[in-house]
């Protein structure tokens, strides 16, 4: 007997196993677009009111906050329990 998983990739990212992982993948990507981008037009508009010479100071805190979003999922998925893996060789009766 073989399970629907084995025949198609369609469970692939969002099978059983990999649902939660794929679901933080996505979240921390829209993190890695949305972070910088409001890091930078804070910066911008709110703290620096408009000034074009400090233009660069917005850029440089917003690749701090890209680096920032990259260690926490890092961290995250270092401090994530592993699972014991699962044998797909042997049959399931």
């Amino acid at each position: 007997m073989t399970r629907s998983c084995d025949r198609h990739y369609s469970c692939s990212f969002f099978g059983r196993e990999n649902r939660v992982v794929t679901l933080k993948l996505i979240r921390y990507s829209m993190l890695l677009v949305l972070v910088p981008l409001g890091t930078f037009y804070f910066m911008f508009y709110v703290i620096f009111n408009k000034d074009k010479d400090l233009l660069g100071w917005c850029g440089i805190a917003a690749v701090i906050a890209t680096n920032v979003v990259l260690m926490s999922y890092v961290v995250m998925a270092w401090n994530e329990k592993r699972e014991p893996a699962i044998d797909r060789t042997t049959k399931i009766p």
